[in-house]
């Protein structure tokens, strides 16, 4: 290379001013991060169940998970720990696995599992353990003169929201805000009391509903005793229609009779008075009309028309009573129905009279849970659509509503019974609504100021360092905009970034000084010189052996040469060689003079084979040996070969390169 190096210099500065182009090139595109993007072969699977004991947590949910989990493809180990209310599971795999395959086949096993879980046991959280969870920069905000209720307010109503939108950011975490809780207690004081209440209102409409039962029982009594003499004035009549008939011939029998009691008026006064005043006439025309009269009606009963008017009005009299009777009956029906009717009422309202108190016992009614439920179905907000005006703008309409203060929480409906005189009955009727905060339970300040933590990371196709300049770039945006903000990064990645990249370059360019340094100091001059003057080796022996400890060693002479190089001395000028004199010793001195350059690669070539040959020949129990040749030298200078396995070969080569110089 050194020998193509010189005869090729074009050449060579044309690949070196490549490679110094590619670099920068490169350095320029390259998209630096602190930890590489990669899957880690472990997922941890968290899920909850609020109030279950260790016992129960490892029973119902850790060990179905691992029964099931171990069956996973490629796993390796499988790890729990079940705690109050929290089971754990860790999963480790085989390198290599593919964790987006993985990860779908857990959350299918999952599916499967949650089926045969309680409806308290909460979604499993499935963690995949990756170097971009970690966050690129955490940050603490302030602001001056503001406490830490307004100072929480304004991180998670406006600025989470701006800094959200920074590109290259994943999420951004809050820590040390103020977090508010509303919680719902059940007073049983104010429960008895409106109980009671209840139970009133309840009696008093029981009492309501239970007089107009009597009301409609004593009328139905008196239609009872209408009907009752209805049937009686039919009767009867029936029973004076007929009498009437039969007293009507008995009259005409009657009158016949007393009119025929003396039959015949001539056989009475035969003759014997005189009649001036046709007084006699008369009473014959009398007779004669009373005998017409009787002829009449015997003509009549004889016809049967007399018989038939009677029955006729008889038969007329049945027709009108069965129709009564008829209208009677259904009357007696509706009746009855009414007053088994009443009757049921009447023993319905007793039986709530005994249970009135128990059901309207709110403390019976009103649980947490039902509470709960309350709440959840109230508390939300969807949107039903849109409607337009005749202006042609859109409006979304919104169903139901969020909570968002306590006045409104108190003010919730919970059911309305629908009794007269008593109101809905709403959630501040029955329980105390208090709203806390954790604000005792946190202490962030910056600068005297309270604050507040911000941690962000980053989508996994984005550097850390450009995501930690934006996130920078909008820090002094929001600076800018609010008066008193005040962002102070606590942890950022980019700078660790940025101070390894400068580290580099300035460990590059202290390299490259410190080598030019070392090049003038050793060789005496700025450019390197592959020449070396002519001298005879008798005087490199001569310096050698007076500077350095050869002396010790035994000289070679050429036949050892051949056997321990390999170097045939007639193809060469001169040389010294000098050997350890100890049988295990790998110490050794060789110069080798050669008529021309050309040759000096295959020297160069036999020296690194001899090294070669001795380490493997002391690999294993040779320690010092390999020390030694882990430390040799070969060398080339002009038209010389140096090569050296001693102690100290810095001491020998700086003699040689002395002597040729």
């Amino acid at each position: 290379m050194a020998k193509f190096s010189v005869k090729k210099p074009l050449t060579v500065f044309v690949v070196v001013l490549a490679v110094i182009v590619l670099g920068v090139v490169s350095y320029l595109k390259m998209t630096p991060d602190l930890i590489p993007n990669m899957d880690f072969p472990y997922v941890i699977i968290v899920t909850a169940d609020p109030g279950a004991s260790p016992e129960a947590v490892e029973a119902d949910i850790t060990k179905p998970m691992e029964q099931s989990m171990a069956t996973l493809d490629q796993i390796k180990e499988v790890t729990s720990t079940s705690k109050n209310s929290v089971s754990m599971v860790l999963l480790e795999f085989e390198d290599g696995v593919n964790m987006d395959t993985i990860s779908v086949d857990i959350q299918q096993k999952i599916s499967v599992l949650q089926g045969q879980w309680d409806d308290m046991v909460g979604t499993p959280y499935v963690l995949k353990i990756n170097p971009s969870v970690l966050p690129v920069m955490v940050a603490a905000v302030s602001r001056e003169g503001m406490d830490v209720y307004d100072l929480s307010d304004l991180v998670t109503d406006e600025l989470t929201g701006k800094l959200e939108g920074i590109s290259g950011v994943a999420s951004v975490s809050v820590s040390g805000a103020v977090t508010r809780e509303a919680h719902v207690i059940l007073d049983q004081q104010k429960m008895d009391e409106l109980s009671a209440t209840l139970e009133d209102a309840v009696k008093k409409q029981l009492k309501k509903a239970e007089t107009k039962l009597r009301d409609a029982e004593k009328k139905i009594e008196d239609g009872q005793s209408a009907l009752n003499s209805a049937k009686r004035d039919v009767a009867d009549g029936v029973a004076g229609a007929a009498g009437d008939a039969v007293d009507k011939v008995r009259d005409e029998l009657r009158d016949v009779y007393k009119n025929l009691e003396d039959t015949d008026i001539r056989d009475i006064i035969g003759g014997l008075f005189t009649d001036p005043d046709k007084t006699l006439e008369e009473l014959q025309k009398n007779l004669d009309e009373l005998k017409a009269s009787l002829s009449k009606l015997m003509d009549e009963l004889e016809s049967g028309r007399l018989r038939a008017q009677v029955e006729g009005t008889v038969s007329d009299l049945v027709v009108s009573l069965m129709d009564g009777m008829t209208q009677l009956t259904e009357a007696q029906i509706q009746l009855d129905q009414a007053k088994a009717q009443v009757e049921s009422g009447l023993e319905q309202i007793s039986d709530a009279y005994k249970k009135v108190s128990e059901q309207t016992d709110l403390g019976g009614m009103l649980t947490i849970s039902t509470v709960s439920g309350l709440l959840t179905a109230q508390n939300f907000s969807m949107p039903a659509g849109y409607i337009r005006d005749d202006s042609g703008v859109s409006y979304m309409v919104s169903v139901g509503q969020k909570i968002t203060t306590s006045g409104e929480l108190e003010e919730m409906v919970l059911f309305d019974l629908g009794l007269e005189g008593v109101e809905p009955i709403r959630l501040g009727d029955v329980a105390i609504v208090a709203v806390t905060d954790d604000a005792d339970q946190l202490y962030t300040k910056l600068d005297e100021e309270n604050g507040i933590l911000l941690s962000f990371t980053k989508q996994s196709n984005y550097a850390t360092a450009e995501v930690s300049n934006n996130i920078s770039d909008r820090f002094k945006t929001l600076e800018a905009q609010y008066e008193g903000l005040s962002f102070v990064p606590l942890m950022d990645q980019g700078d660790y970034i940025y101070l390894i990249v400068e580290t580099i370059m300035s460990s590059l360019l202290w390299g490259a000084l410190f080598s030019v340094v070392v090049l003038f100091l050793f060789l005496r001059g700025i450019y390197a010189s592959a020449s070396a003057r002519d001298v005879d080796m008798a005087d490199i022996r001569s310096a050698m052996l007076q500077n350095t400890d050869m002396g010790k060693m035994k000289e070679c002479n050429d036949r050892k040469l051949m056997q321990f190089m390999g170097i045939n001395y007639e193809n060469y000028d001169s040389y010294l060689y000098y050997k350890s004199k100890e049988s295990l010793g790998v110490d050794e001195v060789l110069v080798v003079k050669v008529r021309s350059a050309a040759d000096l690669d295959g020297l160069k070539d036999a020296a690194e084979n001899r090294v070669q040959s001795q380490e493997k020949a002391f690999d294993g129990y040779g320690t010092n040996q390999m020390k030694l040749l882990a430390n040799a030298v070969i060398e080339t200078k002009g038209n010389y070969l140096f090569y050296c396995v001693a102690e100290n070969p810095g001491k020998y080569e700086e003699v040689f390169r002395h002597a040729v110089q």
